[in-house]
């Protein structure tokens, strides 16, 4: 009798401790990556959930994909490794992302699998659409192909997509001498895009020539064709110039002395650092940025323009080609009112701003290849298609002898240089004379008269 309590007991105990033997159990698995198609060499993420019974820990958690046609599988970057290991998991859900791309166009079927102590459960099996980047249009120009080191150029590129479903697409501008070139402004030089059917995206940057390169290419790829489009450049080198004039001295001596070429002190320090347009989101409590463009103004300017619904920055750089040191004219195609109302700020502050439309002069002093930038913020809506009014600055070199003026204040009014020189005094030496004498004779002539 004692023996059957006993085997009795045994099956219970066997009973309760299972559980604890077999620990979790996954109770289920979800696998959803993107619903757009995605170019070969695009990076993109497919999030997976796993939930369990209780708290506890999934042993390993990977994807299994595989091509329709040629049996190609995605590839992981993340985790390196291809699979998660000893994840802690929940009967809420634990989420755990798996970076894939494909190198071949193909339909892919993927699921993933969570294995625990006593097995192991799969996903719904999804699928992610791979295409070709050849199945978006990308057409392109630039302004100049041959430059000479120190100016700017202009790169559009436009990315259309003719198909009849949504396409993700990484894209990077590159250039095949990356040390020759920098991105000034415009555009991000890399990211991703997504493009529903029969839309397009354009891209536009302004770019410095660094330094002399030949039969180079300007770049720009999107997804596994880092070239989909390209155009030749060339890069020439300045001519060297003297710094100095020798100049003999007088006397019998033959001694030479080297007389430096005198500069006019600047009144704004140039920047050598690329120049990166203000960020197209907001920040704080700026105003989001509705549009952004960029124009390049002949061979030594860039304009660009951040607008938003009551507010816009315009960013005017100048890059010298040569070593210049004077004044530096821009004339904005603003309301002066705009600017003697507070509307219209700089930064730096011209040393002039007058009238005929908003005419702003800088002293500057730049060597070649340095850029000046100057930032005009405007408290109003204005409209984007007005960068195709400002034209290239007015240069005047300056002696080192003639002062700057001193800056202007928007509510003060046009100074004298403005309006013409003040009128000169009139000697009037030559009437007091005369008007003496006229006295002088009336006088005479009635003391005469009472003599008589």
């Amino acid at each position: 009798m004692m023996i059957q309590h006993s085997k009795i007991l045994g099956v219970v105990l066997a009973l309760l401790l299972a559980p604890l033997a077999l620990g979790i159990t996954i109770t289920e698995v979800t696998a959803s990556g993107p619903t757009t198609s995605v170019t070969t060499g695009t990076s993109v993420t497919i999030p997976v959930v796993v939930k369990s019974d209780s708290s506890g820990t999934a042993s390993q958690i990977y994807l299994t994909s595989t091509g329709r046609s040629g049996g190609s599988s995605l590839t992981t970057s993340d985790p390196s490794s291809g699979s998660y290991t000893s994840t802690s998991v929940t009967s809420s859900g634990t989420t755990v992302n798996f970076v894939v791309s494909a190198g071949v166009a193909d339909t892919y079927d993927y699921f993933a699998t969570a294995t625990y102590t006593g097995g192991s459960t799969p996903s719904v099996s999804s699928v992610l659409q791979v295409v070709a980047p050849s199945a978006l249009a990308v057409t392109g120009s630039v302004n100049s192909t041959s430059h000479s080191v120190g100016t700017v150029f202009g790169v559009t590129v436009n990315v259309g997509n003719p198909t009849s479903a949504n396409v993700t697409s990484s894209y990077a501008l590159t250039f095949a001498a990356p040390s020759a070139f920098t991105l000034i402004s415009g555009d991000s030089a890399s990211g991703t895009m997504t493009l529903e059917p029969s839309s397009s995206v354009t891209y536009n940057y302004v770019i410095r020539a660094e330094a002399a390169a030949s039969s180079s290419a300007v770049n720009f790829g999107i997804g596994s064709s880092s070239a989909a489009f390209t155009q030749a450049v060339t890069n020439t080198a300045l001519a060297s110039t003297p710094a100095s004039t020798p100049v003999t001295s007088g006397g019998s001596g033959s001694s030479t002395s080297t007389t430096p070429t005198p500069k006019a002190s600047a009144t704004v320090s140039p920047t050598t650092q690329p120049f990166i347009p203000a960020p197209k989101t907001s920040t704080g409590a700026a105003e989001p940025v509705v549009e952004s463009k960029s124009r390049v103004v002949g061979t030594t300017t860039a304009v660009t323009g951040n607008f938003g619904e009551n507010s816009a920055t315009v960013e005017l750089a100048y890059t010298a080609p040569t070593d210049f040191s004077g004044d530096l004219t821009h004339t904005v195609p603003l309301d002066f009112a705009d600017y003697q109302a507070g509307l219209i700020t700089f930064d730096p502050e011209p040393i002039t701003v007058a009238p005929g439309s908003i005419v702003a002069t800088w002293a500057i002093t730049l060597a070649a290849g340095e850029t000046f930038i100057a930032k005009m913020d405007v408290a109003k809506k204005v409209d984007p298609q007005i960068l195709n009014e400002f034209k290239a600055p007015r240069l005047a070199p300056r002696s080192s002898s003639v002062p700057a003026a001193a800056p202007t204040s928007p509510a003060s009014a046009p100074s004298d240089s403005a309006t013409g020189p003040a009128p000169a005094a009139t000697d009037n030496t030559l009437l007091y004379v005369i008007g003496a004498l006229v006295v002088l004779g009336l006088l005479y002539y009635f003391v005469a008269m009472r003599k008589k």
